[in-house]
């Protein structure tokens, strides 16, 4: 099982928008790929619903697990290219 973490910066987290993004990426894989918040909380990261329900916010380490190295990969770059280009705005 491969993983990586990650740690959300913005101050608003990640809501539909990114989540959505992350969904749209995290489909091109046939693995499953789980996105686990720190509090305990995961979601399907091919789901927008379920990623907008973990709730991230500021601060918080989120983890990403696969089969596939690439998608846990492809899901990181994600979450931190969604989450930067909207803190930019």
């Amino acid at each position: 099982m491969a993983q990586d973490t990650i740690e959300i910066k913005p101050h608003y987290g990640i809501h539909i928008r990114p989540a959505g993004l992350v969904a749209q990426r995290a489909s091109e894989f046939d693995e499953a790929i789980t996105i686990h918040a720190s509090g305990g909380a995961s979601a399907n990261a091919k789901s927008i619903l379920e990623i907008s329900a973990l709730g991230a916010c500021s601060g918080q380490i989120l983890t990403v697990t696969s089969e596939n190295q690439d998608a846990v990969e492809a899901i990181i770059q994600e979450l931190h290219r969604s989450c930067l280009e909207l803190s930019l705005h």
